[in-house]
């Protein structure tokens, strides 16, 4: 796989600012190009920077695996 369409993988301990936005630290901009989604991650307390790609890559597999016609 492309390394352009796979998730981004990085850490940085971040805070929110005073308005409630969170920054993307500056090493994590300059690997960042197009369109990007940040997304609260599944399994942590994270947020998930995906280029648009693995964002539609994800989304359908979650919804492949979730059954948006049951009322629970």
């Amino acid at each position: 796989m492309n390394n352009d369409r796979l998730p981004f993988i990085g850490r940085a301990e971040q805070k929110l600012d005073s308005t409630g936005r969170v920054t993307v630290p500056v090493a994590f901009q300059r690997k960042l190009t197009g369109k990007f989604f940040l997304c609260k991650g599944i399994n942590a307390h994270c947020i998930w920077i995906l280029p648009e790609e693995s964002f539609h890559i994800v989304l359908d597999n979650m919804l492949q695996e979730i059954p948006l016609d049951d009322e629970e």
